[in-house]
């Protein structure tokens, strides 16, 4: 089951790429094999970020189908607050300066985001990347710098090394 599982979210990330399925720039699931095949942290900077969060409903329907109790209840908190997070990977990549309205919406959402996400996943959520928002880094950035956009290829994700999920 666990290979069938595997396989549909490697065919939802991989819908749409050109190359047949064993081609080097397919995605591929991570697993741990040092940890019996558990899956393992992966990325979700850049191209395959973005892919990954556009298809991330159908990826939750995918992987709530093995589970029985408070299923549709469940879905939708996952789907809320993905959505919420692809909405902040949005405006940290806007082009225009920031002004003090716009920072203090951002770090709302930041914190309406993260307070669902807390909630989702515990302390194992928690990660740099996590407290770098909720502590209201990046709006500080944004006071500084008027935007992240112009220094994205150096600095954020560079920075943060990666998210982990």
């Amino acid at each position: 089951m666990v290979s069938e599982y595997e396989e549909v979210i490697e065919k939802i990330v991989n819908e749409g790429k050109i190359g047949n399925s064993s081609h080097q720039n397919q995605w591929t699931f991570p697993t741990n094999k040092a940890k019996d095949g558990a899956a393992s942290d992966f990325s979700l900077k850049g191209e395959l970020g973005k892919t990954i969060l556009s298809k991330s409903d159908r990826m939750i329907d995918e992987v709530f189908k093995y589970h029985s109790d408070n299923v549709e209840e469940e879905k939708a908190k996952w789907k809320e607050v993905l959505k919420k997070y692809n909405n902040i990977i949005h405006i940290l990549n806007r082009q225009y300066e920031f002004g003090e309205d716009n920072i203090l919406e951002f770090q709302r959402v930041v914190d309406e985001y993260n307070g669902e996400w807390a909630k989702l996943t515990g302390i194992d959520g928690q990660t740099n990347y996590e407290h770098f928002l909720r502590t209201g880094h990046v709006s500080h950035f944004f006071y500084l710098y008027g935007n992240l956009y112009k220094y994205s290829q150096q600095g954020f994700e560079a920075k943060m090394n990666r998210i982990k999920c």
